[in-house]
């Protein structure tokens, strides 16, 4: 009796440890599987995140070379601003020059029409 109850005893424990080492297993296929989900995810997110490195680096260069570009334009508008300046200021100066060679030729003209009036006058 004693034995058979010592045999039940121990059939109880090996029992209770079976269902512990069953749910022990369970919990550990349980974990496993979180572990390869969280895995899958953390691959994804690595390939997103290197995708979305990658667009900012090619949005980032395209910015580059569009502010290049308007550099490139707004150095080539200054330029072209003071070759506009410049040639303004020599047109006036040609100008201003012109009138002046055109106010000495037209009194030299007119001396010289006067002279001849006078030198008629006196025929």
């Amino acid at each position: 009796q004693r034995l058979r109850k010592n045999s039940v005893s121990l059939d109880g424990h090996i029992g209770e440890m079976s269902a512990t080492l069953s749910s022990a297993q369970k919990e550990g296929d349980r974990s496993q599987k979180m572990l390869a989900e969280l895995e899958s995810g953390l691959t994804c997110a690595s390939i997103e995140l290197d995708e979305t490195i990658q667009d900012t680096r090619i949005v980032e260069d395209e910015r580059n070379r569009e502010l290049s570009m308007k550099q490139l334009e707004a150095s080539d508008a200054g330029r072209m601003e003071e070759w506009n300046r410049e040639r303004v200021n020599s047109n006036l100066a040609m100008q201003v020059s012109l009138a002046d060679a055109n106010k000495t030729e037209r009194d030299r003209l007119q001396r010289t029409i006067r002279d001849g009036e006078s030198q008629l006058k006196e025929l």
